[in-house]
């Protein structure tokens, strides 16, 4: 494994946790925690509304259809995600969807 790939295997082993695994703890400390009605729209962002279709939605694995993504328009998300699941291809992994 050159230095990159392990990196780049380092980095995703790194960012998985925090914005899938983790994904509770996460969003309930720093995700509109003092704002409830902040806190209330980036969990609609990833399709976390109180119905049974956004339940165990994660920012890696949101629960969105392409056009319920593609309407939230919050910032590089969507870019993130693609690039997210790209290297974990090219680094030969699953990403979460």
């Amino acid at each position: 494994m050159t230095p990159l790939e392990e990196a780049a295997q380092r980095f995703v082993d790194a960012f998985e946790p925090v914005f899938h695994s983790d994904w509770n703890y996460t969003r309930s400390h720093g995700l509109g925690a003092g704002d409830p009605p902040a806190g209330g729209k980036l969990r609609a962002i990833f399709g976390e509304e109180t119905d049974a279709t956004g339940e165990g939605a994660t920012f890696l694995a949101h629960k969105l259809s392409p056009s319920e993504l593609e309407a939230q328009n919050w910032g590089n998300y969507e870019i993130l995600l693609e690039r997210y699941h790209a290297l974990c291809s090219a680094l030969g992994r699953k990403p979460f969807v």
